[in-house]
């Protein structure tokens, strides 16, 4: 095999047994790797309807044939398994080292099912793997496991870890992979943790061996000397993601009080921004292998004993949204604090802050009190951190909102309604208005997870019909969607999402890196020459895209299974309601501000997401033969699921 290792784990908890299985040819060319074979090796193992944390749930991790060469951004490591925050199948994805040493380690992909009896964790080195004990790394948090395993296993190995709150079983709990990238927003931790694995350790040694090397680095070098020559490297590399506080804080705003105002402007700005970033924030730049655009930071701050620390991130601004703004903490090192006690109990910044600033207004709002809450709630650093901790030990009011959101109202008497799918969301529509990672957070498995979703409309308001086009073409759509998708200077927003999703699975499938700043090099007739030079499999741009699509209808059709037909791809009721903004209100517009949508105008654009994707327009679920074009009979035939060209009928037998 060329690219690849051409083997995977078979890890049984439960048995404690670990097999070494080859990956058969076809399926590499099929799904590609990565994302794509994650999905395949869970369809083949996963249990209809299990529950999250029973020893049936499957864990998929892995990587793609990219990842380990020298192709810029191919660092991507991807973990499937059926997330506990709102019940679907899903794909994590996260940098740093950990792809790159387990293929050198000899494997692609990992399978892990059922559960031990005691706290383990699964090493991996070259030939040598096993699962070992546990005992003195369980309760601590990720940045003490981490640590320690390194101090064990040397600082070349590369370990993903979960803290006290995916011991917990805690629904917004996630792991950190070398300490730094976050991985499985929705409970990944949680499932690890149901399954008493605290982390996986690799190393490994082997060469990946390389089809067409010198074509190869044909290929790359211009690609190295374009990122390193970028207009804006030197800003990004100077602010991170603060280079775009200007939409996010000034045009867009952040979201507070349960999603019902925008945080004041002139106060963000003061407290958190980019003077303050530039003036008082101590950071450095953290690149993962093979990247000249480093988008993680390691902040160093005084934490609450006078003493240095040291903590990582992907995005500053995304620290500000979560406890500058939501929480109201006061100073960039309280933010840092809270960031930091996040990541080292393995907590999803964005859902702990969420639930912080939902249940701090309902108490605003006289809906519960001191005795409901055990303490004043105030938007503050103390009351900020004292949830953080109850969360992730899942203690007082901590244990419901480690529950996760969609039974809060039960509990609380309001819902918390800016959620999609159980998550919540990251983009709020109203603010930023709808495009394609907006529209994407509705229709993905996942929920509020927008990631699919990314065109040149993230983080840019009114972008020219002419620079959509040429993304389209830089995705490979083929010219009978370019046609439905834009017409009279506009464009579907719903149309273009499709196309969007398939491009993210191609990256995902091949392990490169997603991000705006990355994928903006590349084309998928230039990802076909990458491939087909790295694995020696020949597969053009059309194809490529195919694999794409194929890898999207498996997720969909996993789904299914799962019970996700259209009912569940509902938008957020706060999206309805205008959100106040200095006096003024934000509603729900269409993407150039042009008109405010209706019911109406949502449920046609499901029909046109739907219709481009062909899938049947009344259940939102692949066809008969759109399951035939992609060679997914097997797969649906095993899933049990069945589908008509009649009048558009699909149905889960």
């Amino acid at each position: 095999m060329k690219g690849y290792a051409g083997q995977y784990l078979y890890v049984d908890l439960t048995d404690r047994k670990v097999e070494q299985r080859p990956i058969d040819k076809s399926i590499f060319q099929k799904f590609i790797g990565g994302m794509g074979i994650n999905l395949k090796l869970m369809q083949e193992n996963s249990v209809p309807e299990a529950n999250e944390f029973s020893p049936e749930n499957v864990v998929v991790i892995g990587t793609g044939p990219l990842v380990g060469t020298l192709v810029p951004g191919s660092s991507k490591m991807f973990a499937t398994t059926k997330y506990p925050l709102n019940h679907c199948i899903g794909t994590g994805a996260a940098g740093m080292n950990f792809g790159r040493v387990l293929k050198h380690g000899g494997f692609d992909h990992i399978v892990i099912k059922g559960r031990s009896e005691k706290p383990v964790y699964l090493y991996i080195s070259d030939d040598e793997v096993e699962l070992r004990d546990a005992k003195e790394l369980w309760g601590r948090d990720i940045t003490q496991t981490t640590h320690l395993l390194w101090k064990q296993a040397g600082m070349d190995s590369s370990v993903i870890a979960i803290g006290p709150a995916g011991e917990n079983l805690v629904k917004l709990s996630l792991g950190l992979v070398d300490n730094i990238a976050s991985l499985g927003k929705g409970g990944l931790a949680a499932v690890l943790g149901s399954k008493k694995l605290k982390a996986v350790v690799a190393y490994g040694n082997k060469n990946i061996e390389i089809a067409d090397r010198n074509r190869l680095t044909n290929l790359v070098r211009p690609l190295f000397l374009a990122m390193r020559n970028f207009p804006n490297r030197e800003m990004m590399m100077k602010l991170g993601s603060m280079a775009g506080w200007e939409h996010w804080s000034e045009v867009a705003g952040i979201p507070y009080k349960d999603w019902t105002e925008i945080y004041p402007r002139d106060e963000l700005r003061e407290n958190f921004g980019p003077d303050v970033y530039l003036k008082k924030i101590r950071k450095s730049r953290i690149s993962c292998p093979s990247c000249f655009l480093p988008c993680k930071e390691k902040f160093r701050f005084r934490n609450e004993g006078n003493i240095d620390s040291v903590t990582f991130a992907s995005s500053f601004i995304g620290r500000i949204t979560a406890f500058g703004a939501r929480c109201n903490v006061g100073t960039s090192e309280k933010m840092l604090i809270c960031h930091d006690l996040c990541n080292r109990l393995g907590l999803d910044t964005y859902g702990v802050s969420a639930s912080i600033d939902y249940v701090i207004k309902l108490y605003e709002d006289g809906l519960i009190t001191n005795k409901d809450a055990g303490f004043p709630l105030k938007r503050d650093f103390e009351t900020t951190k004292r949830l953080i901790n109850q969360i992730a030990a899942q203690e007082g009011i901590g244990a419901i909102l480690a529950e996760g959101f969609e039974h809060l109202g039960n509990t609380f008497g309001r819902d918390f309604e800016s959620q999609i799918k159980g998550m919540d969301f990251i983009f709020d529509a109203r603010c930023y208005r709808l495009g394609t990672y907006e529209f994407e957070q509705v229709v993905n498995p996942r929920g509020g997870h927008q990631h699919a979703g990314g065109s040149p409309t993230y983080g840019a308001r009114n972008v020219p019909i002419e620079t959509l086009e040429n993304f389209c073409q830089a995705m490979g759509v083929p010219a009978s969607s370019m046609n439905k998708i834009f017409s009279h200077n506009d464009f579907n927003v719903a149309r273009l999402t499709k196309h969007c999703e398939e491009w993210y699975s191609v990256f995902s499938s091949l392990g490169v890196c997603s991000r705006k700043s990355i994928k903006a090099f590349y084309t998928m007739d230039l990802f076909s020459e990458l491939y087909s030079n790295t694995t020696g499999f020949q597969m053009d741009g059309k194809h490529l895209k195919q694999a794409g699509e194929r890898a999207w209808n498996l997720l969909k059709l996993l789904n299914v299974r799962e019970g996700f037909s259209r009912e569940k791809d509902v938008f957020p009721k706060s999206w309805f309601r205008p959100l106040k903004d200095q006096g003024s209100n934000l509603v729900l517009q269409d993407y150039y501000g042009r008109k405010e949508l209706t019911l109406e105008d949502l449920d046609q654009l499901l029909n046109d997401y739907y219709e481009e994707h062909g899938w049947c327009i009344p259940h939102g679920i692949p066809k008969e033969n759109k399951v035939k074009e992609l060679q997914l009979q097997n797969e649906a035939k095993s899933l049990k699921i069945e589908s008509s060209k009649r009048s558009g009928s699909c149905h889960v037998s």
